[in-house]
């Protein structure tokens, strides 16, 4: 830019001007030589927010459907519990039942020992209190991993208990 304030016409009778004290902010001088500035201090365009705020709304609507229909993951649908305990080398898994009670058709203990024969160990229709023991299939003195899933009347099957005993 030059050191002389220079003007642009852009219709019959307006131009703008530009000066040296503000080269940033060009004045429009209309036909009555009266000059005015303009002055933008929007960021950013109406219609560019209008877009960004679109774009939010549909990505968290797309979040919240994800979150409730199921799709974000395995969420455990039914609720009903066991409990394990060791004593020796036998592992005990006793059924405790749950709101769920009914909707059960079996339940599966395993673990991970040194003796796996004859596992998994299963009750058709448990009731409540029902127990499993695996004789001399825990380890005394070591920690053994055990592993009790359900199976419920729609099919599906979940962990319901996995602990160390």
């Amino acid at each position: 830019m030059s050191d002389k304030p220079f003007s642009i016409p852009l219709l019959k009778g307006i131009s703008i001007f530009f000066s040296n004290n503000h080269p940033s902010l060009p004045h429009i001088i209309n036909s009555n030589n009266k000059m005015k500035t303009i002055n933008n201090n929007n960021a950013i365009s109406p219609v560019t927010g209008i877009t960004i705020m679109v774009a939010i709304i549909i990505i968290l609507t797309v979040i919240i459907m994800i979150y409730g229909t199921g799709i974000s993951g395995h969420l455990n649908k039914y609720i009903v519990s066991a409990s394990a305990s060791q004593i020796g080398d036998d592992i005990i898994v006793q059924y405790r039942g749950g709101p769920h009670h009914t909707d059960m058709q079996y339940f599966n203990v395993t673990h991970a020992g040194s003796n796996t024969s004859g596992l998994p160990a299963s009750i058709y229709k448990p009731h409540v209190k029902d127990t499993i023991i695996l004789k001399n299939h825990g380890t005394a003195g070591r920690n053994d991993t055990v592993i009790v899933t359900a199976g419920f009347n729609d099919g599906t099957e979940q962990v319901i208990l996995k602990t160390l005993v």
